[in-house]
């Protein structure tokens, strides 16, 4: 992991389309929230670019990744990501699902 970075533990919430830039190629912003409830926004991402698919994780995924505060945006829930550090991890219990007795 990068240093300076510190490993979260994070719900990934939404993606956005992906955007174009001359200083990250393709891109995506994205949402999630840490485990303590609270939020995160995510960028950049060059999602497609992931290493080999390993890293690439789905809407409602845990993670496990490297995140800092992006000093240059001043919004609180602005962090940058170490992409090397993501981690897919396990999906939260399913929420539309009627509760079972087990």
């Amino acid at each position: 992991m990068k240093s300076g970075y510190t490993k979260e533990k994070i719900l990934i919430w939404a993606k956005t389309y992906p955007e174009w830039t001359k200083r990250y190629l393709e891109t995506v912003c994205t949402a999630g929230m840490l485990e303590s409830g609270k939020p995160l926004r995510l960028y950049p991402i060059p999602y497609r670019y992931l290493s080999g698919g390993d890293e690439q994780f789905k809407l409602h995924q845990w993670i496990t990744a490297g995140i800092i505060k992006n000093p240059d945006d001043a919004r609180p829930e602005s962090y940058k990501i170490d992409c090397d550090s993501i981690l897919p991890t396990e999906y939260p219990m399913n929420l539309l699902r009627e509760p079972t007795s087990e």
